[in-house]
């Protein structure tokens, strides 16, 4: 975890808690999905600002293992390991709030992790296919 959003700062789990599975879990009915072409190429625009290395860009939610309830929707953008500093991230992650509540969504959190996209062959086959 590189920043999140949120009233809570996120701190790593420690005793009892370090061992509450979390699942991740898609999200389907939400205004961030049906608005997700407009909302795109604004959220790429704010990562380009200050030149995110991003590798993913997902909605989800998280939820404790086995329970119905789910978290609130989290705009989750991977970026490269090592590219992006605490302080760049809140600075964007500011950015992409802002682009969500000029479509009316203002609960949905944004969260940056590191992480690397490696495509399989199968993948590359597929893309190749397309063409």
């Amino acid at each position: 975890m590189v920043y999140r959003t949120g009233t809570t700062p996120w701190e790593p789990p420690t005793g009892s808690n370090a061992h509450v599975i979390k699942e991740l879990r898609p999200v389907f009915d939400h205004d961030i999905v049906t608005a997700w072409d407009d909302l795109c190429p604004e959220v790429y625009r704010c990562l380009d600002s200050i030149q995110v290395a991003w590798t993913s860009i997902d909605i989800v939610c998280f939820a404790e293992a086995g329970k119905k309830e789910d978290g609130p929707p989290v705009l989750w953008i991977g970026v490269e390991p090592q590219s992006l500093s605490r302080k760049d991230a809140c600075t964007v992650a500011i950015s992409c709030k802002q682009v969500l509540e000029s479509h009316q969504i203002t609960d949905v959190e944004v969260e940056f992790r590191e992480s690397i996209v490696v495509q399989t062959v199968a993948s590359i086959k597929n893309k190749r296919e397309l063409v």
